[in-house]
């Protein structure tokens, strides 16, 4: 039926999916018309899709379309127009939930069914803009639709005067030209993208109050111009994937323990129980970890010393130095209390080196290693230097000994040049040893293959190099005998070995205390790798020195664990004497097993050669056998009767039991550690009771909902960028003085892997079983792939 223009139509649409029909009643005055549509009962009815667009073409062919008039909005009052439709008095309701009427011109329109208590009431005052929008928030998770923030009006005192929020689909997107046919050269590919934004009008208006902080209602539009959200979807909206502060906590957490946004994604979300749960997705931990790392940009290094200099002026006995190059940092030396204590009681020996890819700025990492009497590695001072320079290595050790109060007996280090001039220059008085492995890992590559393995050299060499009993003269006599027998006195490496064989053979060693206690960098390798395992080369400062704190967290920890084990246990007794029950209470458990072997065994390989004695100490002379009865050494041990204490000339062992950790946490860290430990502990109390289980959920949600209230609005970037700031702990500097070092050359900062050198590569290749090559047909390490005769 036509109408003619001027009585107005009021048509609805009636679904009655059980019969599969469709009723459309069109009202005119007067006049009262009925058509019924139909389709086969095999169609699947889905609002929306396919079988509504039958809908409409049947509305057409009736002659309902031509007659309606446009279903047009008034932007400047929120309201529709009066030409409106009247929906009938019991809407449709579609799968997802939602009413269902038929716009003017053919377009479809979903009223959400929610209840009336939770829909914006036009003139209602809310007591702020938060709880305004947390209302509106509600109403939008059930009716199914996300809600976006939009445009706002800011008086002159910075208090936002106009506030709407709108459907997520609200609007219309950016028109883009693009011509597929043209393609620049070196022109990014754009990447396929979906369009969110369809015109849909939805939307909520709010208005402050004059006088007063509340928030009026003024302007409240509910019909949607696209299909709803099913209930069971809405974890997958944008609200529903909002990372919490627990979730930016957690990938915080879990980049110090380099462990990457992916792999944080997938323990979460086994720890919350699976993904049916919801939650964020790999995506949005990415993004958020993106952020983090990209937070603090160009100013990490200003950051760490403005956190270095908090820490000084919050504990006095916390050390640090920087030296800078015009506003460039190159070096910066840090020790805390535990550090220069542990340096106080096992500093005597320590050895540094330095390790490589540890943060983005290609700085090497210095930690400075003693060992504890647990025989543990403990860190006695760490550094970041910029250039492996003389200059940069003497100031590094001059603010070493600046922050403690005495200079170590020895320092081993490996053969770098300017280590060694550097320890010459700032610790004279100091043994400078440098590491024997080092130096026996050259052997294969100096010395011809027929006599490594066709000979003793090997062994023989080996073995009077890495012997601990035999004095330097001794070392002297064996080894000329060596040189001769093997006829190498012109041997140009061994000659230059022998010239600082008391740099680096143990005999030379045997007068300090401990000086066994490290022969070799490998106390610094171990050191090394323990901190790598916490960093990465992409670390700006700031996240490498997260990542340090968190390892030495952990070694101090590993510490208190052995002194509570040595505190509460015994040991197994192995012999009878006196003496091993003496050691077990003056030593730490870790040097006991040290000290019963040698208890052990001093029953068998030694003996007392001769007993000299006076009013003040006794001497003996003790012989030491190996396992056939052959003498190996002599020592001799003096017992000091008015102090009681016994010297041994071998100086292999002195340790000192005496230990302190002070442990420093912060105070709100420790607040929601105990929030977390007390709820997990009434969830393992309940978890059998449903019912009172249920009863905790209603109560904490109340009083979440009651802490909401005093929530104040901010923007989401401002919320999130806060969010940030208070989990690293600090915010972003606004004036950046101080930039990391730029244009560092150091070994290794190029590649991730070690460079290895030509004669390395030949003795790895010449080691390796040799194959048959189809190019050449000889036995090599080559194939065909790679023949050095294949014609390129």
């Amino acid at each position: 039926m036509k109408n003619n223009g001027k009585n107005p139509i009021d048509s609805s649409i009636h679904v009655n999916s059980d019969e599969d029909r469709v009723y459309v009643n069109s009202h005119e005055e007067n006049v009262d018309v009925m058509k019924v549509v139909t389709w086969e009962a095999s169609e699947e009815f889905d609002v929306g899709l396919s079988p509504f667009t039958d809908v409409q073409r049947n509305c057409e062919e009736i002659g309902l379309v031509d007659d309606i008039e446009t279903h047009v909005i008034d932007d400047s009052t929120g309201y529709t127009s009066n030409n409106e439709i009247q929906n009938d008095e019991s809407p449709a309701i579609d799968q997802a939930g939602q009413g269902l009427s038929i716009s003017p011109g053919g377009t479809n329109w979903y009223t959400p069914v929610v209840e009336e208590v939770i829909k914006p009431v036009i003139g209602y005052v809310y007591p702020s803009l938060d709880v305004a929008e947390s209302i509106y928030q509600k109403y939008a998770e059930s009716a199914g639709f996300e809600v976006r923030r939009s445009t706002q009006k800011i008086n002159p005192d910075g208090v936002i005067q106009n506030k709407y929020f709108v459907c997520s689909r609200f609007g219309l997107p950016l028109k883009k030209s693009f011509d597929s046919m043209v393609r620049r050269k070196h022109q990014r590919e754009l990447r396929n993208s979906n369009i969110k934004r369809i015109g849909c009008t939805t939307s909520v208006k709010f208005r402050l109050m004059k006088g007063t902080t509340t928030y009026e209602c003024y302007g409240f539009e509910e019909d949607h111009n696209h299909s709803l959200l099913r209930h069971d979807d809405m974890d997958l909206t944008r609200k529903g994937r909002q990372m919490k502060f627990s979730d930016q906590r957690f990938v915080h957490d879990a980049g110090i323990s380099n462990m990457g946004a992916t792999r944080a994604h997938k323990l979460h979300t086994s720890l919350r129980g699976g993904y049916k749960y919801g939650g964020p997705t790999i995506v949005d931990y990415q993004n958020y970890k993106r952020d983090c790392d990209n937070f603090v940009g160009r100013g990490d290094a200003k950051v760490l010393v403005d956190l270095m200099t908090k820490k000084r002026d919050a504990d006095h006995n916390f050390f640090f130095e920087y030296n800078c190059v015009g506003s460039e940092l190159h070096t910066i030396f840090w020790v805390d209390e535990v550090a220069r204590f542990n340096y106080s009681e096992f500093g005597d020996v320590i050895s540094f080196d330095a390790t490589f890819r540890t943060n983005r700025h290609s700085m090497v990492f210095v930690p400075f290693t003693a060992v504890d009497n647990h025989n543990c590695n403990v860190v006695v001072g760490s550094a970041l230097v910029g250039h492996e320079h003389v200059p940069n290595y003497k100031w590094l050790l001059q603010a070493f000994r600046k922050a403690h109060s005495k200079p170590p007996m020895m320092i081993l280090t490996d053969q770098c040049p300017a280590m060694k001039q550097a320890i010459a220059s700032v610790f004279p008085d100091s043994r400078h040893k440098l590491c024997i492995w080092h130096i026996m890992n050259k052997v294969p590559n100096k010395f011809s293959y027929d006599l490594l393995n066709n000979t003793t050299f090997k062994k023989q060499n080996f073995k009077l190099v890495w012997n601990i009993h035999i004095s330097p003269d001794e070392f002297e006599s064996r080894w000329m005998v060596l040189i001769q027998e093997f006829s190498l006195q012109d041997h140009p490496w061994l000659k230059d070995m022998f010239a600082l064989r008391s740099q680096w053979i143990p005999a030379y060693f045997k007068e300090l205390p401990m000086c066994c206690l490290m022969k070799t960098t490998s106390r610094s390798e171990s050191a090394n790798s323990f901190f790598n395992s916490f960093s990465k080369s992409g670390n700006n400062l700031f996240q490498f020195m997260l990542g340090f704190e968190f390892a030495l967290e952990k070694q101090r920890r590993e510490q208190r664990r052995l002194d509570y084990h040595t505190r509460t246990t015994l040991p197994k007794w192995l012999t009878y004497s006196q003496l091993e029950r003496h050691a077990c209470e003056i030593y730490t458990h870790s040097v006991f097993f040290e000290v019963q072997t040698e208890i052990h065994r001093a029953a068998w390989t030694c003996s007392i050669k001769s007993v000299n004695s006076n009013e003040e100490a006794e001497t003996y002379l003790i012989e030491h056998l190996d396992k056939r009865d052959e003498k190996i050494a002599e020592y001799k041990v003096v017992r000091n009767l008015k102090e009681s204490t016994v010297v041994c000339s071998c100086n292999h062992h002195r340790s000192s039991c005496r230990q302190r950790i002070c442990d420093v946490g912060e105070d709100q860290r420790r607040i929601i550690n105990d929030t977390y430990e007390i709820v997990d502990d009434v969830l393992d109390i309940l978890r059998n009771d449903k019912e009172k289980l249920e009863s905790f959920v209603v109560k904490l949600r109340e009083m979440r909902d009651d802490v909401a209230k005093d929530r104040t609005y901010e923007p989401s970037m401002k919320r999130k960028e806060r969010g940030i700031e208070q989990i690293l702990g600090f915010t972003r500097p606004d004036n950046i003085e101080i930039h990391p070092a730029t244009g560092i050359r150091n070994k290794g900062c190029g590649t991730s892997k070690r460079l290895i050198g030509a004669a390395e590569k030949a003795a790895v290749n010449s080691s390796r079983p040799k194959r048959m090559c189809r190019g050449c047909n000889m036995l090599s390490n080559h194939d065909i792939r790679n023949c050095p005769n294949k014609k390129k």
